[in-house]
């Protein structure tokens, strides 16, 4: 007997065998029940578009949950790092960032 995979899960929930059907990734990333609970939110990606991401599955009563954004780009937070933490000068920063050391 060879059925496709939706017989296979209705025949086999119909003979009462715990059993679910494997899904493919664009029915994940599409399963309302998932974006309904948060656990898939849609973000706009600065280099890959609209992408599905998901949050971590642990919930806490009355904490709000924190939106998803993309992550900051590589040397986007030289500025932070080198100026606010280090101390050093932006002329210093221009000049390492100018010179590929950072």
């Amino acid at each position: 007997m060879n059925l496709e995979r939706d017989a296979l899960a209705a025949l086999l929930l119909a003979h009462r065998v715990p059993s679910a059907p494997v899904r493919n990734l664009v029915e994940v990333m599409n399963d309302g029940n998932m974006h309904e609970r948060k656990s898939l939110q849609w973000i706009d990606h600065p280099e890959y578009g609209r992408i599905v991401v998901s949050h971590g599955p642990i919930r806490y009563e009355g904490m709000l949950l924190v939106p998803l954004k993309p992550s900051a780009r590589l040397g986007e937070g030289n500025g932070a790092g080198f100026k606010d933490w280090l101390g050093l000068p932006p002329e210093e920063v221009h000049a390492l960032t100018r010179n590929g050391v950072i």
